[in-house]
């Protein structure tokens, strides 16, 4: 009997892939959001004495800028703040709930390392706008609902990159915000 194995090494984004998707022994624990990315282009809508958009504009929902939409794949966290990670600010903490500190206008979003090739943006606050993530509805299967249907919207306040191998990007850490639909 061997008392001193081998050490084994594992791939970080190997074992997060396989805790979002499954594998063929363990559900994934992922779930299907949309994902939409402000460009840094001004809408047509942009009133720039006032600062503002139309908040009825066809073209981008009121955002003020040009935005693209994914279909993407994460764990969030909701009603936590960032208590892992200090890059996240937390505010208005209940420190009467029975469980710990806890906000639901405050969530944490998992992603896989390829989701973010510019994530230099978040690092450097000097983009107009944040991104923002939908969430979307699913059946009783945890099918999405056909057509999507989007239950909740946040705004993406901070992208971590958090490095494993040899520093390569694991995974990216989203410190959420809850905006009202």
């Amino acid at each position: 009997m061997n008392f001193y194995p081998e050490p084994q090494t594992f791939d970080l984004r190997d074992e997060f892939h396989d805790s979002l998707f499954g594998t063929l022994i363990e559900p994934g624990i992922g779930q299907a959001v949309l994902l939409r990315r402000l460009r840094d282009q001004v809408c047509v809508c942009w009133d720039g004495i006032t600062g503002s958009a139309d908040a009825a504009c066809r073209y981008c929902g009121g955002e003020g800028y040009l935005w693209e939409e994914d279909l993407k794949i994460c764990y969030m966290a909701r009603n936590f703040g960032g208590v892992q990670n200090p890059s996240n600010v937390i505010s208005n903490q209940q420190n009467t709930a029975k469980w710990g500190i806890s906000d639901e206008n405050r969530a944490i979003a998992y992603f896989e390392y390829s989701v973010f090739p510019n994530y230099e943006r978040y690092l450097i606050p000097q983009h107009p706008s944040y991104d923002k993530l939908y969430e979307l509805k699913v059946d009783d299967n945890g099918n999405l609902v056909q057509p999507w249907v989007r239950t909740a919207k946040w705004s993406m306040k901070s992208v971590t990159p958090h490095r494993g191998d040899r520093g390569a990007i694991a995974m990216f850490e989203c410190g959420l915000e809850k905006v009202t639909l």
